[in-house]
């Protein structure tokens, strides 16, 4: 018999750091359209992934629909 255990916890985090990349990836190409801000709902927009973007230059508002707002400089 086969016994998994933990895998739960790996998917988890396999489908957080995927939906974290998916962001970075829309930062990016909205970035090299010359736009400064993308309107995001997914739950890849954790608190610790927000600070680390802030450390980055990219910052964040919520919207009264509850979507986070990133938008940075040029």
């Amino acid at each position: 018999m086969i016994s998994v255990s933990g895998l739960n916890d790996d998917i988890y985090t396999a489908m957080l750091t995927n939906a974290q990349e998916k962001i970075v990836s829309e930062v990016l190409t909205a970035a090299r359209m010359g736009r400064t801000s993308i309107t995001s709902a997914s739950k890849g927009l954790t608190p610790t992934f927000l600070a680390q973007l802030r450390e980055e230059g990219v910052d964040h508002i919520i919207e009264a629909d509850g979507r986070f707002k990133l938008f940075w400089e040029f």
